[in-house]
């Protein structure tokens, strides 16, 4: 939020999941902020949200794409099968 939003700024974020014909799934997370700077690769960054999304889409076994326009759209596309339940 202090990244997308800084200052007083507004915006939305919008989180969308759906389940695919071919047993995938796809989780997109958007938001309308002032978006990742050109330079950033969000593959080796280490900040801590970047860590978070690299994280997830591991333990999901998803890839992983991102628009840097308009804001920041986060796409995460996984097998329905990948999560686990833990006792």
């Amino acid at each position: 939020m202090k990244h997308a939003f800084p200052g007083d700024r507004k915006g939305e974020i919008n989180i969308d999941m759906t389940s695919n014909p071919d047993n995938m799934c796809t989780l997109i997370v958007k938001d309308n902020g002032i978006g990742i700077p050109d330079e950033i690769d969000f593959k080796r960054s280490h900040t801590q949200g970047m860590q978070l999304i690299m994280t997830l889409a591991k333990q999901l076994e998803g890839e992983i794409e991102i628009d840097k326009e308009d804001g920041t759209k986060v796409t995460i596309v996984f097998p329905a099968g990948a999560y686990k339940p833990r006792i």
